[in-house]
This record gives C-alpha cells, structure tokens and sequence, in this order.
C-alpha cells in the first residue's frame, strides 16, 4: 500500500471528489497524507487601452489574503478526515501542477491524487488541465478522480459552511 500520498486541493467541491478515496486510504492502512494547495501569484495590474486608444490604470482588486484562506481551508480538511498526525498540509505560490509536482518530490510521495475536470477538445485545448500537466511532468504515480454528477453533488453537500 501507499505509504506517502499528496493530495492536490484547490478549494472546490470537484476538488473535494478525491476525499473520499483519501479517506479510504486512511482507513486501510498507514498512509501518510499531505495536502496541498496552490496559490496562484498575485497577478500584476496591467494597463488597459481605453475606448480612444489612451492607456488607463485597471483599479487595484480589494485586498485578499489569499494564502490565509487556503491554509484555513486545508486545516479544516485535514481536521474533517481525522487521521490526527497523518495528515499533513501546505501552502504554496506558485502555478499548481509545478506545486504538486515539487511537493511529490520533496516529500518522497508515492502518489499524487486529485481531481479533474475531465475536459476534453477545445476546453481542454484553451483552458488546459492541471491534471494533464502533473501528469506529464510527475515521475510519480498519479490517480485522477473524474467524478460523475453524483459524487460532485455530494462533495457539496458535505462541505461544511464557512467560517464566520
């Protein structure tokens, strides 16, 4: 069995898919598990072109401490699959699958699980897939959880509310 998983969360229900087989191999054996979630660089406010050709400043977003929120959301994962020093967790920025991929090295994971949008042709082709690129950039193993309507209805209704 799996002795080092890291699991790849990005804060969305289909994300969430991927718990209940982490859960699953919690429960079967000895399985160290280390979540991770990627916080994407603070994007670089650019100049627009106005309607006349004259470049305007974008307004500044309202202030979000993006890497708080995650680590807030990782440690209430990690305390929902009460597995106590098993489950592990991390925040990096960073573009996500170079944050998977790197964590599965760093923490000598035996597997990478996560979920997938499971698209296909021209969304996949315009919008990419993590999925796809930790596949092709990760020496590990890598499970992928495509989760039917089903099991995405039920990630969402066992998230819990948000913290007030």
């Amino acid at each position: 069995m799996f002795q080092r998983v890291v699991v790849a969360l990005d804060g969305s229900a289909l994300g969430e898919t991927v718990l209940p087989v982490v859960r699953k191999l919690l429960e079967e054996g000895s399985a160290q598990v280390w979540l991770v979630h990627a916080v994407a660089p603070e994007a670089e406010w650019v100049w627009g072109a106005a309607a006349l050709g004259q470049p305007i400043a974008l307004p500044p977003p309202p202030p979000v401490d993006y890497p708080s929120l995650a680590r807030t959301y990782l440690d209430r994962v990690a305390a929902s699959l009460a597995a106590g020093e098993r489950v592990q967790w991390s925040v990096h920025e960073g573009e996500p699958a170079a944050v998977i991929v790197r964590v599965a090295e760093e923490t000598d994971a035996q597997l990478i699980a996560m979920s997938t949008h499971g698209r296909t042709g021209l969304g996949r082709l315009l919008l990419g897939s993590v999925a796809d690129q930790v596949l092709r950039n990760s020496t590990r193993p890598v499970l992928l959880i495509r989760p039917d309507e089903a099991a995405l209805r039920a990630a969402e209704q066992a998230r819990p509310a948000p913290a007030p």
